[in-house]
């Protein structure tokens, strides 16, 4: 409670039954309401936060379910394409928003971190304390296949694995990146996630198989937000103990408690991050 956590995606269903949602804002182009067409976003974001939800399969429940999610449209077309400066505006919306945290599931091209636009936002706003949790991509099995903005030094990038079994998922991008880096940091459950999604998107029809409004697709991107929710969780246990958590701290945590403590990985980073090791730390 009282963490919030702003999705730069597709946007979302705001009639979706995994909801409420606070809403959000468009920085697409000729898409000026933040409207899922495409379905990504709001499988991403009732990932992070999604109310209960009983399905054939089971009960599904979003990591963080009082966390305070809106979602900023950057990605649009139907088939979820964006540009730089439409990333970039809702960046500029989620400060705006005041969120504590934001979830990329997105990327494309890795670039040289020292002159990209992404790295000079996320290095400012995570020196004033806001937490960038971003995809490391759909590029594996090959190294040096980390997107960007995941490649950014301060983000914290978030690989996939198979749950149960922890194996790395063939598709996640492993590093290093363009400039050296070891990427990911962390990785998270990525393979088929079953979740919500928006109605008569793309997503919801191509997966018609899982029920309507039902996906249980496969990526980086859905391992983002599970450790986006994560992370709030963390961050409102930390404020009840009176402390601060930021993104170092959270990658200390791992470098002294994750399963490749003081060894991290191009694949796995420091390994599966989890709520008791945050907790350990703070």
């Amino acid at each position: 409670k009282g963490i919030k956590v702003a999705v730069l995606d597709t946007g979302t269903d705001p009639t979706g039954f995994q909801g409420p949602y606070l809403g959000g804002k468009s920085s697409m182009e000729g898409q000026p309401i933040p409207w899922d067409e495409n379905g990504h976003g709001t499988h991403v974001e009732t990932t992070i936060s999604g109310r209960p939800f009983p399905t054939p399969w089971g009960q599904i429940r979003g990591v963080a379910i009082d966390a305070d999610v809106a979602a900023f449209k950057v990605l649009g077309g139907g088939l979820g394409f964006g540009t730089m400066s439409a990333i970039l505006r809702g960046i500029a919306d989620a400060v705006e928003f005041g969120a504590d945290i934001v979830s990329l599931s997105l990327g494309g091209d890795d670039e040289d971190y020292k002159t990209s636009p992404y790295h000079r936002i996320i290095s400012g706003l995570t020196k004033g304390g806001m937490l960038f949790i971003i995809a490391a991509g759909n590029s594996g099995p090959n190294a040096n296949t980390i997107g960007s903005p995941g490649s950014c030094p301060d983000a914290l990038t978030v690989g996939a694995v198979s749950y149960p079994g922890g194996e790395i998922a063939s598709f996640s991008s492993r590093g290093p990146t363009l400039n050296g880096l070891i990427k990911p940091d962390v990785v998270a459950p990525g393979v088929d996630i079953l979740s919500s999604t928006a109605t008569a998107s793309l997503i919801d029809n191509m997966q018609f198989m899982d029920g309507p409004r039902l996906a249980a697709i496969s990526g980086t991107s859905m391992s983002t937000p599970s450790v986006s929710g994560l992370c709030a969780l963390a961050l409102q246990y930390a404020r009840i103990k009176g402390k601060i958590l930021t993104t170092d701290h959270i990658k200390e945590a791992c470098d002294l408690y994750g399963e490749f403590a003081g060894a991290k990985r191009n694949d796995y980073g420091w390994g599966l991050i989890t709520y008791p090791l945050l907790k350990k730390y703070i």
